[in-house]
């Protein structure tokens, strides 16, 4: 997902999550697909052209 969309998307949820606490957990979930693998085989948030 792109950096922008996923903002969009945390700002809009951030009301039903609720206040952080200080020191407290956060938790978010992302999704991998097989096109964010590179050519080591290794998964990362890196761009490729």
């Amino acid at each position: 997902m792109y950096v922008w969309a996923r903002m969009a998307r945390m700002m809009a949820t951030a009301r039903s999550r609720g206040p952080y606490l200080v020191g407290g957990e956060s938790r978010l979930v992302f999704r991998c697909l097989p096109t964010d693998i590179d050519f080591n085989n290794h998964l990362n948030n890196a761009r490729y052209m």
